[in-house]
């Protein structure tokens, strides 16, 4: 793997005013007053979120029709955090304004994802007269057709990218939709995002007193999970939502923030709820249920609440073990079989649990800088797969290329899941890897750290830390802002941790070409997971480190530490 530091911008900020410039600039951010005082969603136009006006008065008067005629709804969510969080947003309005409405969210291990015809049978034993999708159903052609036959009407809200057809190698290829009654769909947003814009619509049609804003706690908490871009209106649902969770009144939401640890709910953010709240969630989607997630957001008894946070506690300590087992095995695949030299990193196994193959895919791209796709072989002749990947190569679409060797196949740019005949997986891998190597430019695959510039010394203090914070909340398209900080020299070093995983270090600064003055304030430095590096270094050295800023709080006072990416010698 190749890898480098890469400065998106090569001017030295000398002030705090600078520096804002130069990470608005980096961001493409024409407009500081609509960055840093975002809408609020219910001030968002459709427009500004790729939604349909007509598909959403469509969408209101079928629902009025199942609210005269008492029908049976059935909401069709996922198991992850925004298809949990979409389906709580939807019941939870749709019960409030009266409907006959029941969730139904698949298991992983019987239903497979989404609308699936594994899932026909036990939803069509609800006796629905209406389906809603959330979170899914973009690409349930079979599935839908199937409802249609049964006489059950189907509306689909769903934000992932729908099937293009036509012939192979064609550039023209048209969108196809399932066959539904109504779509709701839009890529700028994320699944819950989607439901939440849909009931905002929704009240204002049935001249309903709901508030709605009160459910932007779901929806800001997927938008996170989700790690859809967080600019422009996924950063409003993300800003707003991180404040109404803050002050939640979701007694389901409460108790799985005080079953984090989280002690002050002011502190909650993005870092919150990344890795958290959404892992806990996410977890009874991966290994048991997600429907007692959906029970745990929606419920009103306290007793209830307090013991579902604890079941999801319990099952996330059992992922975490397993994730640990099977990446351990994923990483010795790829090393004695150099996987890494390729393109594209495939790996299967039966010990891989399919509820974990997402999160070892995501391990092994940022292990080694190339897509990754992880199998889990199963006992009946099947297999399940999850890929992630890097930036400008579409994984869904290249998988796509490949269809006539896989079941199913649906996804994002950047994330898919597909399955397939084990008999099959040897020719899958063939044609994928060769369609690897043609279409990938190698660039891509280069490991490039991305700084926002060089920081003087004389701007490593908690006003720049406050500064950058003003950007939160960081995801995707709005990174935590990397700095190269240059020539700081080693005070001590040691490593730190129960294992000693961890390197700690005590820096100071030399005058030079970016600092206006030579500086005696000595800087704490934590590098993660860097213990068995400590030999590369000695008391005195110049050091460079490429990382982020925060500050840190004890006994009153605050006092900035770095958070280290990388550290190398200074050339100087």
């Amino acid at each position: 793997m190749q890898s480098g530091w890469q400065l998106l911008n090569k001017q030295v900020p000398k002030n705090l005013m600078d520096l804002e410039s130069l990470l608005l600039l980096n961001r493409k951010i024409k407009t500081a007053k609509d960055f840093f005082q975002p809408k609020r969603p219910d001030e968002l136009t459709l427009s500004e979120v790729g939604l349909s006006l007509t598909s959403l008065h469509q969408f209101a008067a079928r629902i009025k029709k199942a609210q005269a005629k008492q029908e049976k709804v059935v909401i069709f969510g996922d198991y992850d955090v925004d298809g949990i969080s979409a389906s709580a947003i939807m019941w939870q309005t749709l019960h409030t304004l009266g409907l006959n409405v029941v969730p139904f969210i698949p298991l992983r291990q019987k239903h497979g994802y989404g609308l699936s015809q594994k899932s026909l049978a036990d939803l069509l034993a609800l006796k629905p007269n209406l389906v809603i999708t959330v979170d899914n159903g973009i690409v349930a052609h079979q599935p839908a057709l199937l409802l249609h036959q049964a006489g059950v009407d189907l509306i689909i809200t769903d934000h992932h990218q729908p099937k293009k057809v036509g012939a192979n190698g064609s550039k023209k290829k048209r969108v196809s939709y399932p066959l539904a009654e109504i779509i709701i769909h839009s890529t700028k947003l994320c699944g819950a995002s989607v439901a939440w814009m849909a009931m905002r619509q929704l009240v204002v049609e049935l001249k309903s007193s709901f508030a709605v804003n009160q459910l932007l706690d779901l929806a800001g908490m997927a938008t996170i999970a989700d790690q859809v871009p967080l600019l422009g209106a996924n950063r409003s649902f993300a800003y707003h939502g991180l404040r109404q969770l803050r002050q939640t009144k979701n007694i389901g939401l409460q108790a799985l923030i005080k079953q984090a640890g989280v002690k002050k709910n002011a502190s909650i953010d993005e870092m919150t709820v990344g890795f958290r709240l959404a892992p806990r969630i996410n977890a009874l989607g991966r290994l048991a249920h997600g429907l007692d997630a959906l029970r745990l957001l929606c419920s009103t008894s306290v007793v209830k609440v307090i013991q579902r946070a604890q079941v999801l506690a319990d099952t996330n300590s059992e992922r975490q073990h397993l994730t640990s087992e099977a990446y351990a095995e994923a990483l010795q695949l790829v090393k004695q079989n150099h996987l890494d030299k390729q393109k594209l990193i495939i790996v299967a196994s039966e010990n891989f649990h399919e509820g974990v193959i997402g999160l070892i895919a995501g391990r092994l791209v940022q292990e080694f800088s190339r897509p990754a796709l992880v199998i889990a072989l199963g006992d009946d002749g099947l297999a399940k797969g999850s890929a992630r990947s890097l930036p400008g190569i579409h994984i869904t679409e290249l998988l796509r290329q490949v269809e006539r060797e896989l079941l199913e196949v649906g996804g994002h740019p950047m994330a898919a899941g597909f399955g397939l005949k084990i008999d099959r997986l040897e020719k899958f891998k063939t044609a994928l890897l060769q369609l690897a190597d043609q279409t990938i430019d190698e660039t891509l695959l280069i490991s490039q750290k991305s700084a926002e510039a060089i920081l003087p010394f004389d701007l490593i203090n908690p006003a720049t830390v406050e500064a950058i914070n003003r950007f939160a909340p960081f995801g995707m398209a709005n990174p935590r802002p990397l700095f190269i900080f240059q020539n700081l020299k080693i005070v001590t070093l040691k490593t730190i941790g129960a294992d000693q995983k961890h390197l700690k270090l005590i820096l100071s600064g030399v005058k030079n070409k970016t600092q206006s003055s030579s500086n005696s304030q000595l800087i704490e430095l934590l590098w993660w997971r860097a213990g068995e590096k400590i030999n590369q270094f000695k008391i005195g050295q110049l050091v460079d480190v490429l990382g982020t800023m925060e500050n840190n709080e004890w006994r009153g006072q605050t006092k900035v530490q770095l958070v280290a990416t990388a550290v190398k010698l200074s050339k100087s």
